[in-house]
């Protein structure tokens, strides 16, 4: 019997009032523009063969045909979230075959889609066509249910209720192995963006993410995140693992060790995850994804295509951070009007989980943050111009107290690798630099975006 040979199923999902198809002048978000560069098949130099990559791409929230009015209120009480994890769910649901592999991406809501469809899989793997009339019934339990023990129970009476055994109606998740989740602002402690309206009128409480663990079943899980975005509903929903909890095993009985990491650039929820007019920030973040998954040796890029959406602003220097990168909490515009009623507050790097209470699973959870090289060239190049120019009013903007690129460092300096901060009792703060790309290396594309800049660090 011929063995059907493995699928490598995508799901991306944009964030909220992203599309592919409606974005503001044809500018791609992050996730649209991965979503362009997938090659058709994976060559496996392992088996020889090749494995097809199918593409399932889903825009955001609030991104249809609305009124402003409407894709407010779609944004800020997550309306549309179910429908967009049914659709996702569903699709993987009716194209997944027993050893396919399966990948997640998002931005924004779209992160929070990912999220959530890598978790349901963890706990109750993929369901078969027969399976998919169940997926309403268990994924409402799944939303409502308070932690994972209460979960587990749910589960198990709904099985003995509905006569369902382990098999038929699913692949089990311990059959089941999501090769990599990677998201682009994940926003909301608990999965959707927190504001009091939203709060007072319960309309969020559905959605918040049973925990912050990597979700069970999932190898690699990379997250890119804002330094600068301070409106608070926006504040970022930070994922912990414990690597030696968390450990699964595949389908021949191996071991997997997940992996993490979680990135901090510079910029704002919109810069990072793209949709704005100057892609620089939106690029960085798009390299710096492609190039962990390209690691991984489980997906296939088109290097071309690739290269197309970052060449604009490879090399930038000046331009690339003192243009098109508005502050949204003081945009004109009145979704960013309606956010920034709801506050202000500064990221915290390494401390945002704390800040907001939230403690791991386990004492031996981490959260494995990086502050990307990115951050220390818009240092380094800021800091050039107003040397050049003292009256340069824009660098001061872009230049905090104690010359901080961003008030999420301010009192941090840049020591042997990492961001390091002194605290009382001589305490040390310390976030590592993620490791630059080899400039040589010319399959890196942070190594062709940022070449210049790489090569005056040698």
């Amino acid at each position: 019997m011929c063995r059907k040979r493995a699928t490598k199923i995508i799901i991306a999902c944009d964030g909220t009032w992203q599309s592919a198809s409606t974005g503001d002048d044809g500018i791609p978000t992050d996730v649209a523009a991965l979503c362009g560069a997938l090659s058709t098949h994976k060559f496996s130099r392992r088996s020889r063969k090749k494995h097809n990559q199918i593409v399932f791409y889903q825009s955001g929230v609030g991104s249809g045909l609305s009124t402003s009015f409407e894709t407010i209120i779609d944004g800020a009480f997550g309306e549309g979230l179910e429908q967009n994890a049914r659709e996702a769910y569903l699709f993987l649901a009716e194209n997944y075959t027993q050893g396919d592999e399966i990948y997640l991406f998002g931005f924004s809501r779209g992160a929070y889609t990912a999220r959530t469809i890598a978790a349901f899989i963890g706990t109750i793997g993929v369901l078969s066509a027969a399976g998919a009339i169940h997926f309403k019934d268990l994924y409402n339990m799944y939303t409502s249910t308070k932690g994972p023990r209460a979960w587990q129970e749910s589960l198990r009476m709904y099985m003995v209720e509905n006569r369902l055994d382990e098999t038929a109606w699913r692949t089990p998740p311990d059959k089941v192995i999501i090769k990599i989740v990677g998201c682009w602002e994940t926003v909301g402690a608990l999965g959707v963006p927190s504001n009091w309206l939203a709060e007072f009128f319960h309309t969020n409480d559905k959605y918040q993410f049973l925990n912050m663990q990597v979700p069970p079943r999932v190898e690699y899980s990379f997250h890119a995140l804002a330094l600068d975005e301070h409106r608070a509903s926006f504040y970022p929903a930070i994922w912990w693992l414990d690597p030696k909890a968390q450990r699964i095993h595949d389908a021949n009985g191996n071991v997997i060790k997940p992996k993490l990491a979680q990135c901090w650039f510079p910029g704002h929820h919109n810069d990072v995850g793209g949709n704005e007019p100057n892609r620089k920030i939106a690029n960085l973040a798009l390299a710096w994804i492609v190039d962990e998954c390209r690691k991984t040796g489980h997906l296939e890029f088109d290097q071309n295509y690739l290269k197309s959406i970052l060449a604009p602003t490879r090399n930038q220097v000046v331009t690339s951070w003192l243009d098109g990168a508005k502050d949204p909490f003081y945009a004109g515009f009145l979704p960013s009007r309606f956010w920034s009623f709801l506050g202000s507050r500064v990221r915290q790097p390494a401390n945002e989980s704390f800040q907001d209470g939230i403690r791991p699973a386990t004492k031996s959870s981490r959260t494995f943050e990086f502050i990307h090289y990115s951050v220390r060239e818009k240092a380094d190049e800021i800091g050039k111009q107003r040397y050049e120019n003292e009256d340069c009013e824009e660098c001061a903007t872009f230049m905090f107290k104690g010359g901080a690129p961003s008030r999420a460092l301010i009192g941090y300096k840049f020591d042997n690798g990492a961001w390091v901060k002194d605290l009382p009792d001589c305490e040390r703060m310390e976030i590592p630099e993620f490791p630059p790309p080899d400039v040589e290396d010319e399959a890196s594309m942070q190594a062709y975006l940022s070449s210049n800049w790489l090569r005056q660090q040698h």
